[in-house]
């Protein structure tokens, strides 16, 4: 019995005392003590995220973030040489949107970074790295002319020939092409177009082929050569649909461009501009994707597609009725083309007269204005079109 209790007394007791103060320890015994353990977890831990980005001009930025920051650094990136440059902030700290500025010029369609961190009042810190182009002072005015949505095979003198989705583009107006994107809301960012930073001239045709091909090995499908026509030389590229008289330009995409209903856009990367639209659908259509929501806004918005009553809109009940499109043979042609460039000419002169005019051109634009040819001899990339 000693024994026993010599080793309650040497043993036991001493772990129970001990485990009794580690616990006194951890546990707090006012409200006070409470009180202040909740107050270390408590603040704003959310990381500041962007809300946009504008290349405002040759030499300003626009960055919108999430909530009120401050800059730790800013640089722009030269993908050319690696070469950078620190940015300074016009607008400031504490701020959801901050504009920097460019110590020199960017020179127009070259490639570059923005780079940089901010952080907040708590001290959460966002690091960020932008792709864009350099500005572009002089888009053309650019208008959708003739799209086919279907990709497949024809025989020609005996040979098998691929013929892939198009969009021709007509210039109303020269500019640069730098910035702009072709965007259809089916497929989204993963099939987009950026056309190539290059000068085009008023009366031009701009045909983009979207669809690459490939053998059974796959091995691109050769019929002639893809060349993107750059310069002044349209006859460079002899791949089929080429145009000897139109400028034409070929993406790499190896799945289709286009929905069965679908919107398409030109837009303008720089500044998110809409700046053309072709709007169509099935009959039977009852209405559009939920992802397809954002871009029909942004259409109507912008007011480049209208209803039957001339009102801006991007409703399904607008849209062309696609149902004739479903061959390589059938394609949605503008009507009206050639009035659009008398239009465009009389705007250019009304402006040029009067420079405090706020006016802008807005192209009439509607399923009224597109026909669906029945045969392939409606299909002419690169051409004026037969409904014109």
């Amino acid at each position: 019995m000693r024994i026993f209790t010599q080793i309650i007394t040497k043993t036991l007791l001493p772990t129970a005392a001990l485990v009794c103060l580690v616990l006194i320890a951890c546990v707090p015994f006012s409200c006070r003590a409470t009180e202040e353990s909740l107050q270390l977890l408590s603040g704003d831990f959310t990381v500041p995220k962007i809300t946009g980005f504008q290349v405002v001009d040759n030499t300003h930025l626009r960055l919108e973030v999430s909530k009120p920051v401050k800059v730790d650094h800013a640089v722009v990136v030269s993908t050319k040489n690696d070469e950078s440059t620190a940015l300074s902030s016009l607008a400031g700290d504490d701020l959801c949107q901050l504009v920097f500025t460019v110590p020199q010029s960017l020179s127009v369609g070259e490639s570059f970074l923005f780079e940089g961190a901010v952080f907040d009042a708590n001290g959460n810190s966002l690091t960020f790295s932008i792709p864009f182009t350099g500005f572009n002072g002089a888009v053309p005015r650019l208008v959708f002319s003739e799209v086919r949505t279907k990709t497949g095979t024809a025989q020609v003198n005996g040979a098998t020939v691929h013929r892939s989705e198009f969009v021709e583009l007509y210039a109303l107006s020269g500019g640069n092409l730098s910035g702009l994107e072709l965007y259809a809301a089916s497929t989204g960012d993963a099939m987009r177009y950026l056309l190539p930073p290059i000068d085009v001239s008023a009366g031009e045709y701009i045909v983009v082929h979207f669809r690459q091909f490939l053998t059974s090995d796959k091995t691109p499908v050769n019929e002639g050569e893809r060349i993107d026509e750059l310069g002044d030389d349209f006859s460079l590229a002899t791949a089929t649909d080429h145009c000897p008289t139109a400028r034409d330009l070929w993406g790499n995409n190896l799945k289709r461009f286009f929905g069965d209903a679908d919107i398409i856009v030109l837009r303008n990367t720089a500044n998110g501009e809409i700046l053309d639209a072709f709007v169509y659908a099935p009959s039977d259509t009852v209405g559009w994707n939920d992802s397809y929501e954002t871009l029909a806004t942004q259409v109507c918005q912008s007011g480049v597609w209208q209803d039957a009553d001339g009102v801006a809109s991007c409703d399904i009940s607008s849209a062309v009725k696609s149902d004739l499109m479903t061959t390589i043979n059938r394609t949605a042609s503008r009507r009206n083309i050639a009035a659009l460039a008398e239009q465009y000419e009389e705007f250019e002169r009304r402006v040029a007269s009067d420079t405090s005019s706020e006016e802008s051109f807005i192209a009439e634009n509607s399923a009224a204005q597109w026909a669906v040819g029945t045969s392939k001899d409606y299909t002419t990339p690169g051409l004026p079109n037969v409904f014109n």
